[in-house]
């Protein structure tokens, strides 16, 4: 191989390791700190904004069951290995191992609580077994009754915690769909068809419902309208605070880099005027957005890519920066 060509080479695999790495530490702020110190105000966030009694009754029961289980079932054995630092530490150590290769074969951005998530599941793992060996090296310093009450305790309210705020995202992505299925539902009922080679910009609707994308990304609106109107020759988006007008077209960001809608058979659906606007021309469109649009700025929670809008409080902000906003 050629000198050159080896640098190269080289170049790729440390851009790599450090793209890698640079997740594996946000992931790790947000695994072991968000979701495990901040677990006990965002379980009451949760509690108190949006809990329901069914979810409280689960979260409890869920809580109460693993506490009663761990302190039962604890014998000499169980005591034995709780006491011995070496085998803790080894659930600390691999924990941490199998976390990081976790988020090492699966480099999805980190986020708190929205869609990206998904690629928590394997460092999931991790991040239990080493919470296990950590609370086992804590609660090794008390002795006898206390040490058994209060590891059972621990990983009681880990779990009663976790299932509560589990239950609370859960319904958010159930309004989700309802509310793709009202805002297609209403396109449809207003605009009968769609000709091939349009653009539909939906105005008045957020793309996020709490941590569930409703239509976040342009290929959400444009695959549903597709399949709705029976062609695929669609092109349609939803107006965000991030839109901005430009001689030959709309622009407005996406994860994978700004889009331009040309004005070329472009329009604008406003979900709640129930009323369609051509854009045949940048005066057009910018007596549009500045007349009938122009509260679109704050309209909506501010979003983050992969995360949507934090509903559960918590004091780490979202690393990183919103591929969504705009540069300089």
């Amino acid at each position: 191989m050629a000198p050159r060509a080896r640098l190269l080479e080289n170049i790729d695999i440390i851009s790599y390791i450090f793209w890698i790495s640079k997740y594996v530490v946000k992931a790790f702020v947000y695994s072991y700190g968000y979701h495990v110190l901040e677990l006990p105000s965002t379980a009451w966030h949760a509690l108190r904004d949006y809990s329901e009694p069914m979810m409280v009754i689960t979260a409890g029961v869920i809580g109460i069951v693993i506490f009663v289980r761990l302190y039962t079932s604890w014998d000499e054995p169980s005591a034995a290995a709780i006491t011995s630092r070496a085998k803790m530490l080894m659930y600390l150590g691999c924990g941490i191992v199998l976390f990081i290769a976790g988020y090492s074969l699966v480099p999805l951005n980190p986020v708190k609580n929205g869609p990206n998530n998904r690629a928590a599941i394997a460092g999931t793992l991790g991040v239990a077994a080493s919470i296990v060996g950590l609370l086992g090296m804590l609660t090794a310093l008390t002795s006898g009754i206390w040490r058994k009450a209060l590891f059972s305790a621990a990983v009681g309210f880990i779990g009663m915690g976790g299932t509560l705020t589990i239950d609370v995202l859960a319904n958010f992505w159930i309004e989700s769909y309802r509310l793709q299925n009202e805002y297609l539902s209403d396109i449809r009922s207003h605009i009968p068809a769609i000709s091939a080679g349009t653009t539909l910009l939906m105005d008045g609707v957020c793309p996020y419902n709490g941590p569930a994308p409703v239509f976040a990304e342009p290929w959400d609106l444009s695959s549903a309208l597709s399949i709705l109107y029976g062609h695929a020759d669609i092109k349609a988006n939803i107006v965000t605070r991030w839109l901005r007008v430009e001689p030959k077209g709309l622009i407005t960001p996406s994860c994978c880099g700004e889009i331009r809608y040309p004005f070329d058979h472009l329009f604008v659906y406003h979900f709640g005027r129930k009323m369609s606007y051509p854009l045949p021309d940048a005066e057009a469109a910018q007596s549009y957005f500045s007349k009938l649009s122009a509260d679109r700025g704050n309209r909506c929670p501010v979003d983050f890519f992969g995360n949507g809008v934090e509903v559960l409080g918590g004091f780490l902000p979202m690393l990183g920066r919103n591929p969504y906003a705009p540069r300089g």
